[in-house]
């Protein structure tokens, strides 16, 4: 259903700033096809975000969720990372051990390939059960004797008579289109178990702006949230919020909340905020961003062969926006093997594996999230490669 939002969908406030238009972007950025002119020839829409500057709320105006299909071809896997595996554990040992999460029936919403949840049930000695879900999952859907159980279908009101003592999403309420809707659907669920804990990890969208970075602004992605309006959903929804921060070098937020006994819904008021000339003033150097990356590509281009490591959606976002024609960047390198020798949505681009780099002549590394810099260079330094590494940096 295409949005037609004309209201914050979190606040309801008609105080609204269109900052950052885009024509024609993939509706995709996680489908690899193994058909370059497939890739190509994949669906586009039109990227159309606006500010409320009354709960910094971030949202695509013109997002149609009709156009996204989440199946098996979707591959958003970060767990061939050392470095987002660390980051991952490090939250299970969190949730397992500070926040005591033991003897608790879990819900994933959103559980992806099943590692997360699989790791929050493994241990049997702290006695915990799982049920994920995700229409993307591709495996066994039931494990370690029953306590795992997965389904490939979207959370919903149907699954109301679950009880869960614990909710986790990850990296799931920013392809929401109404996230308001879907709280209050989930607390609604939760009426019967008002102990139940609340756990979310989403995109900080002011680490997007202050350090513009413009490959992170994408399609499939509707819904971005700040620490002011993520607490602002969540207490609209029926929550008490207990804690938000910033995670992953300030990349993510991490919230967590309970079932609020008030029977009021909270109202955001108006504070003094430079949230809206934040995001104007990332449109407006978006254009010199790009002018000046293309200048430094065309510059490496003349040395050889250049890559972009990572072919996911930040990878991808920036290939659609700064070589759609496959002329300053020939490749993106992953270490996921499910990638390799296949073909990004847009631009076209052929993914290879870091084994492969001498084989196709890379003599330079372009590095798109600099968290993964030390082990992008581990990998390469243990395949004994000789390479420029260059990161995208204002």
């Amino acid at each position: 259903m295409k949005s037609t939002a004309k209201i914050c969908p979190i606040c309801g406030s008609k105080d609204l700033t269109i900052f950052l238009e885009r024509k024609n972007v993939p509706v995709v950025q996680n489908f690899l096809l193994k058909d370059s002119n497939a890739a190509k020839n994949i669906e586009k829409e039109n990227l159309k975000l606006a500010v409320c500057n009354n709960c910094e709320f971030v949202f695509n105006m013109d997002f149609d969720f009709s156009k996204l299909k989440y199946g098996n071809n979707y591959d958003n896997n970060q767990t061939c990372s050392a470095y987002f595996k660390e980051h991952m554990d490090k939250l299970v040992n969190h949730l397992l051990y500070e926040e005591n999460i033991q003897n608790c029936k879990i819900i994933e919403i959103g559980s992806g390939n099943g590692i997360f949840l699989k790791k929050l049930v493994d241990n049997q000695k702290l006695n915990n059960t799982g049920v994920g879900f995700d229409p993307s999952y591709n495996g066994q859907t039931e494990e370690i004797e029953n306590k795992l159980i997965f389904k490939t279908e979207y959370y919903c009101d149907e699954h109301s008579g679950l009880n869960a003592d614990i909710i986790i999403s990850r990296h799931v309420i920013e392809h929401i289109q109404n996230p308001l809707e879907f709280l209050r659907l989930l607390r609604k669920n939760l009426k019967d178990t008002v102990e139940a804990k609340v756990y979310f990890e989403t995109p900080c969208v002011e680490w997007i702006l202050k350090n513009k970075v413009i490959w992170d602004f994408f399609y499939e992605h509707c819904s971005y949230f700040s620490e002011n309006s993520l607490k602002t959903a969540f207490e609209m929804a029926g929550f008490q919020v207990d804690k938000v921060e910033k995670i992953f070098g300030s990349q993510y937020l991490w919230i967590k909340a309970v079932v609020s006994t008030k029977k009021e819904s909270f109202t955001p008021i108006k504070k003094e905020s430079k949230f809206k000339e934040l995001a104007v003033e990332f449109s407006k150097s978006e254009k010199q961003i790009l002018d000046k990356f293309k200048q430094q590509l065309i510059n490496t281009k003349s040395k050889g062969k250049t890559a972009v490591w990572g072919a996911g959606a930040k990878g991808v976002t920036f290939l659609n926006l700064i070589d759609p024609d496959v002329e300053l960047v020939d490749f993106l390198v992953d270490i996921n093997p499910d990638k390799q020798d296949k073909y990004i949505v847009g631009s076209g681009h052929k993914v290879v594996s870091p084994e492969s780099i001498n084989k196709y002549g890379i003599k330079t590394l372009i590095i798109m999230n600099p968290n993964y810099k030390q082990e992008i260079i581990s990998i390469i330094d243990d395949l004994n490669l000789k390479l420029d590494l260059i990161e995208m940096e204002l």
